[in-house]
């Protein structure tokens, strides 16, 4: 072979390995690429906000479920106080749906003991309660939790609602009954108002601030 080609030749190689080796120096220089993220935050509670801006409902033979979607994240530790939602079916006060959540009062088998703010589900009976003033007030309560609260991030799902169910009491241990049926004629949130006797020991729960929400049947 002529010593000039072979010369060529041994250059243009050198050349080609110097520049690999230059370009892999700038690939281990460059920074690695971060997926773009939200600032941290170390206080979500401004988040927070239970309040509703709307409803569904889904019927079945034997339950009802509601998928309830609130304005901002849901609280989970009490940091909105004793709230809760409500179906009423065309059996009105007399055998609503809830889900409620709460510290203080241990009155659902869900919760572990009284500080648990679990959201748990009731049958409730509202009534004139004389505490209460204006305001209806718990006449029954069902200790036992008829169906299931799901929690999303903004709201919540209540799911096999029980068109009817036998319980016990949960402030006097006593059976009790409720037929709701499954006609959601409203869908409501609300404030939970425990009142003391002159003792100390609960005399009542009074639901306050009740608000009609927008809900469609699917």
């Amino acid at each position: 072979m002529n010593k000039n080609i072979l010369i060529t030749i041994i250059t243009l190689l050198l050349l080609v390995i110097l520049v690999m080796a230059v370009s892999s120096d700038d690939k281990e220089m460059a920074p690695a690429e971060v997926p773009q993220t939200h600032e941290a935050e170390d206080d979500h509670s401004s988040d927070i906000n239970h309040y509703l801006e709307d409803a569904s409902i889904t019927n079945s033979n034997d339950t009802i479920s509601a998928d309830l979607n609130s304005m901002g994240l849901m609280p989970l530790d009490n940091e909105s106080g004793a709230v809760g939602y409500g179906l009423i079916t065309t059996e009105g006060t007399d055998a609503i749906l809830v889900s409620a959540t709460h510290a203080g009062l241990l009155d659902s088998e869900i919760q572990k003991d009284a500080s648990d703010a679990v959201w748990h589900n009731h049958l409730v009976k509202l009534g004139e309660v004389s505490v209460c003033g204006d305001e209806p007030g718990v006449i029954d309560i069902t200790f036992e939790s008829p169906g299931e609260s799901k929690m999303k991030e903004r709201g919540l799902i209540m799911v096999d609602l029980p068109k009817s169910f036998t319980g016990t009491h949960s402030l006097n241990q006593e059976t009790i009954s409720f037929a709701p049926g499954n006609d959601v004629q409203s869908v409501v949130q609300f404030h939970l108002e425990p009142k003391s006797d002159d003792d100390g020991n609960l005399a009542a729960v009074c639901v306050t601030k009740i608000e009609e929400i927008p809900f469609e049947v699917m």
